[in-house]
């Protein structure tokens, strides 16, 4: 089996987090781990500003970060209130054109936009049996204004890695607990794990059961007891027992 080298950035604020990992015969090793700071708001460039300033500095603040890298794909993380994210389930029957069309059909509805304002970025989540016998493939769409597409790639070229990808921030925490789900085992009987992250306007929920992402969602910000009654209400409303939740995980920046 051939080796997988991934990299992914995530800016937010004057921060710009980073990390390398590869991937071999199912089990991974860390290549690289660390932060940088600007002296500007390098997340508001990429992802908000009208006319941003320092796309070259932050493209090769990622080109030394990155050094000699292997990789080939590099990974970008979103988080709200950057583009749009909804999940969506497909038949499992669609080919991937018809599935891919009508994921896009929903993203404009939503979105209320030209597809040639926006791109999508598209991942299977879950699969599902449904009481009629009919089985679904749940997907997580991200809705991502052109502009900020353009950006991303812009910054990514300075790598030269045969992909870029932007990917919502719960997404990638997501995957993190998929994979911690595999190494250690789920107290018996409460099988849901709770990632909560904490940023000053807003706190990221996720909620994955075993190796499979549930679901993701942002709160509004505010006293840790208002967060934490909103997620239990999240949780009812997904006719989830709050007491099935074995562990729960806090990231974010306070």
């Amino acid at each position: 089996m051939i080796a997988q080298t991934r990299a992914g950035i995530d800016l937010y604020g004057r921060v710009m987090r980073y990390a390398e990992v590869e991937q071999y015969n199912g089990s991974y090793r860390l290549l690289r781990l660390g932060s940088c700071d600007f002296e500007f708001e390098a997340g508001r460039d990429i992802f908000d500003a009208d006319r941003p300033a320092h796309l070259d500095t932050i493209a090769e603040a990622v080109a030394d970060v990155f050094g000699g890298t292997v990789a080939t794909e590099l990974r970008v993380a979103i988080h709200p209130p950057v583009g749009q994210a909804f999940f969506s389930p497909c038949a499992v029957s669609l080919t991937p054109a018809a599935c891919r069309q009508q994921l896009e059909r929903e993203a404009v509805l939503l979105s209320g936009q030209d597809p040639a304002a926006f791109s999508l970025a598209t991942d299977p989540v879950r699969e599902e049996a449904l009481p009629d016998g009919e089985t679904v493939q749940w997907y997580q769409t991200l809705v991502l204004p052109r502009t900020v597409s353009d950006r991303i790639g812009e910054v990514s070229r300075v790598l030269q890695v045969a992909l870029h990808r932007p990917m919502t921030s719960m997404q990638g925490v997501a995957q993190v607990l998929t994979c911690l789900a595999r190494r250690q085992p789920q107290p018996p009987g409460r099988p849901l794990t709770l990632a909560l992250g904490w940023y000053p306007a807003r706190v990221e929920v996720v909620v994955c059961r075993g190796h499979s992402w549930v679901t993701s969602l942002a709160l509004p910000g505010g006293p840790a007891a208002d967060v934490l009654f909103a997620t239990v209400m999240l949780l009812h409303r997904l006719q989830i027992d709050p007491g099935d939740v074995g562990q729960v995980y806090v990231y974010g920046i306070g």
